[in-house]
C-alpha cells in the first residue's frame, strides 16, 4: 500500500477534471477521457470493453484472464454543466476545486489508482473491475443500468460493489431513495375569461390537486424525517390572457423510501388522480438503495472504514439518488462512502486533499479482506 502518490494523483486529476464530459453534451470529450483512461493503463494488464446506448458511452476495465469478477467499482465520469474555468483544476491549502472533484471524478481516479496499484503489486486486482459510465447526473439509464444488465445476461454479476458516489467523509450511506417522477394532465373547457362560469379552467382543476397531493403525501420538515417527498417543479397552462384554458400539465420530483415500490406506487398515484378527474404519466421511475449497515459484508467494511479514517462511521441516508440502485436486488453487498467533499453542483464544488489517500487505502484493503 506505499505506492500511492498524491502529487502523481493530482497530476492525473487535473487531466481527468479538464474534460468537458457534460451529461448528453460534448461526446467528443467521452471519447478523449477513454483514449486518456487507456493510455492510463498502458503498462498494466488490462482490458477494456466500451458501450454505447442511445449515444451515451460507458467503458469496463478488467484484468486480463480474469474470467469474473469478485468486487465492481461503478462510477460515472459525467458532470452537471459548469463555466470553462470550473474544468481548471485549483488548490487552497487542503482543498481542490473544481467540477467532479466531488461528483465524482476523484472517486473515479481513485478506484482507477486502486486497480493499477494492486495488479502490479500482487493478485489483489485480479477480481476487481471498473466500470465508468456517461449518464448518472441524468439518469443512469443508458450506462450503469444498461452495463448492470449486460453483465447478468453474461453472468458476471460480481459478490461486493464499490459505488463511492456518497457518504462524504467517509459515512457508510445505508439508504438512498428511489424516484418516481411523473406528469400530470388536467383537462377542463376553454371559455372566455370574463365568462369563467362557462367552462372548467384547468390551472384551477391542476392547483386544486396539487393542493390534495401535499395533503395526503405532506414533505419532511427537515433531513431528520424520512419519507416520500413529492415536490411540483414545473407547470404550463393557457395560451392568452383572456381565454379559461382548457389544458394544464405539470412535473413533478418525486422521492420514495425502501418500503415502496416505484411502478406501485405511480399505480396507486394514477387511482388517486382520478378522484379529481386528473391522469398521471410516469416519466422515469427507479427503485430505492438499501445496504443493510448489520450484514457481514458492510461490518467487516465499516472496521476498514474506521481503521483509516480513525472515527466510528456515520451511519448517512441519503435524499438523492445514485447509480448504486441498478445493483439492488442482485445478490450482491454494495458498499458506498467517499472522501470528504462539499458544494456537489455548485461553483465551489470542492473536496479535502488529505482524504483521498485514505479513500485509496480503503478500497486497497478492501479487496485483500472482504
Amino acid at each position: 500500500m506505499n505506492n500511492f502518490s498524491i502529487k502523481n494523483f493530482l497530476e492525473d486529476l487535473k487531466t481527468f477534471i479538464s474534460f468537458k464530459t457534460i451529461s448528453k453534451q460534448n461526446p467528443e470529450e467521452f471519447k478523449k477521457l477513454f483514449f486518456w483512461i487507456k493510455d492510463f493503463f498502458k503498462n498494466s494488464p488490462v482490458e477494456f470493453r466500451e458501450f454505447e446506448r442511445n449515444g451515451i458511452r460507458s467503458i469496463l476495465i478488467k484484468p486480463k484472464n480474469s474470467e469474473k469478477p469478485k468486487f465492481l467499482g461503478l462510477g460515472h465520469v459525467d458532470v452537471v454543466p459548469a463555466d470553462d474555468s470550473l474544468f481548471e483544476l485549483k488548490t487552497q491549502e487542503d482543498f481542490l476545486f473544481g467540477r467532479g472533484v466531488s461528483d465524482m471524478k476523484t472517486q473515479d481516479l481513485v478506484m482507477l489508482y486502486v486497480l493499477r496499484e494492486t495488479l502490479s503489486e500482487n493478485s489483489d486486482g485480479k477480481n476487481f473491475w471498473v466500470a465508468l459510465t456517461g449518464d448518472e447526473e441524468v439518469g443512469g439509464f443508458d450506462g450503469a443500468k444498461y452495463i448492470v444488465e449486460v453483465l447478468e445476461n453474461e453472468k458476471l454479476l460480481p459478490q461486493i460493489a464499490f459505488v463511492p458516489d456518497g457518504g462524504s467523509n467517509f459515512s457508510f450511506v445505508e439508504k438512498e431513495k428511489g424516484i418516481a417522477f411523473f406528469k400530470a394532465i388536467a383537462k377542463g373547457v376553454s371559455c372566455h375569461g370574463s365568462r369563467p362560469f362557462l367552462g372548467e379552467n384547468a390551472i384551477s382543476k391542476m392547483l386544486n390537486f396539487i393542493s390534495e397531493l401535499q395533503k395526503k403525501f405532506p414533505n419532511p420538515t427537515s433531513d431528520k424525517e424520512w419519507g416520500i417527498t413529492i415536490s411540483p417543479t414545473s407547470i404550463s397552462g393557457g395560451i392568452a390572457m383572456n381565454q379559461i384554458p382548457d389544458l394544464c400539465e405539470a412535473k413533478f420530483d418525486c422521492r420514495i423510501t425502501e418500503k415502496e415500490n416505484s411502478q406501485t406506487f405511480i399505480k396507486d398515484l394514477q387511482k388517486f388522480a382520478e378522484n379529481f378527474d386528473m391522469k398521471i404519466e410516469a416519466i422515469a421511475t427507479g427503485e430505492s438503495f438499501y445496504s443493510p449497515k448489520d450484514s457481514e459484508i458492510a461490518k467487516k467494511f465499516l472496521k476498514i472504514i474506521e481503521e483509516f479514517s480513525k472515527k466510528s462511521p456515520k451511519i448517512d441516508h441519503g435524499f438523492g439518488a445514485s447509480d448504486g440502485r441498478f445493483l439492488m436486488g442482485k445478490g450482491i453487498s454494495v458498499l458506498m462512502t467517499e472522501h470528504n467533499v462539499m458544494g456537489l453542483h455548485q461553483e465551489d464544488e470542492r473536496c479535502e486533499i488529505s482524504s483521498i489517500e485514505k479513500l485509496v487505502k480503503i478500497f486497497k484493503k478492501s479487496l485483500i479482506e472482504l
